[in-house]
C-alpha cells in the first residue's frame, strides 16, 4: 500500500531520529535472536510536527471512535495522549484522557492514577509495543477499578498478532501505525521458557488503606497449592 506524504515522512523521521543500533547486544534475554538495535521514539514524539502527525494518524484509523477515554502508562504515553485529545477535541470528538504512574505516588493525595478516571471506554496509547507485558498490566488495574479497555495504538509494533494473545483474547483491538518489517526488521519472536502462567483467583482491596506509609514487601505462601502475598 502506497504511504501519504505524512507516513513517509514519520517513517524517514523514525529511520533517521529512532532507530538506534550499537555494537552491542542490546537484547535482554526474551528474543531468540539477538539484536543490535533499539528504537527510541521519545526522540520524536515531543516534536510537534511528528506528534501531530501521530494524533492524526490515531483519528483516521478511528473515525467512528467517540465518548472514550485516551489512556497509558507514564512516561511514553504522556506527550501522545496529549496530542491525541487535542486533535480529538479539534474534530469533535467527546474525549478525555488520563496517564498510570508506574509507582503510586508517595505524597498529596498518592495516586497512582492522574487525571479524572470516567467509565467510558478506554484507548490505551503507547510509543511501541513490544511483548505486550506494560499493556497488560493496565489493563488488570484499569479492570479493577471497573473501566473497560477496548482497544490499543502505538506508533511500532514489534510482533505478529498472534504473541499477543492474552490482549486479544480480552476481544482488545491492537492497532499501530508502523510495524517492524516497515523497517526491514524482522517481527520479534519470544523465547520458549517453559515457565506457567498464572491468573488470579481472588484479589483483596481495602477501603481504608495507609498508602503513605511504605514497607518492605512480603514474602509469598505456598499454600494447598495457591501462591498468596
Amino acid at each position: 500500500m502506497e504511504l501519504s506524504l505524512e507516513l513517509l515522512f514519520l517513517k524517514e523521521k523514525i529511520k533517521e531520529e529512532v532507530i538506534i543500533t550499537k555494537d552491542t547486544n542490546l537484547a535482554d534475554g526474551q528474543f531468540e535472536d539477538k539484536i543490535n538495535w533499539l528504537f527510541d521514539l521519545r526522540n520524536i514524539t515531543l516534536q510537534p510536527q511528528a506528534l501531530s502527525i501521530i494524533a492524526r494518524q490515531f483519528w483516521g484509523q478511528n473515525s467512528d471512535l467517540d465518548n472514550c477515554q485516551i489512556g497509558g502508562l507514564e512516561t511514553a504515553s504522556i506527550p501522545i495522549i496529549a496530542a491525541v485529545i487535542l486533535e480529538g477535541e479539534k474534530i469533535g470528538k467527546k474525549v478525555t484522557g488520563f496517564y498510570i504512574r508506574k509507582s503510586r505516588k508517595k505524597s498529596g493525595l498518592v495516586k497512582n492514577i492522574e487525571g479524572t478516571l470516567t467509565k467510558e471506554p478506554v484507548v490505551l496509547v503507547d510509543d511501541l509495543i513490544n511483548t505486550g507485558s506494560s499493556i497488560m498490566r493496565q489493563v488488570l488495574l484499569l479492570e479493577k477499578e471497573g473501566v473497560e479497555v477496548t482497544q490499543v495504538f502505538t506508533v511500532v509494533r514489534f510482533r505478529e498478532y498472534e504473541e499477543y494473545s492474552e490482549i486479544i483474547t480480552r476481544n482488545i483491538k491492537i492497532s499501530s501505525i508502523f510495524t517492524l518489517p516497515d523497517f526491514s526488521i524482522s517481527f520479534l519472536k519470544k523465547k520458549n521458557s517453559g515457565k506457567t502462567l498464572f491468573h488470579f483467583e481472588k484479589y483483596f482491596k481495602t477501603s481504608s488503606a495507609s498508602y503513605l506509609d511504605v514497607v518492605p514487601k512480603s514474602d509469598p505462601i505456598l499454600h494447598n497449592g495457591k501462591i498468596i502475598w
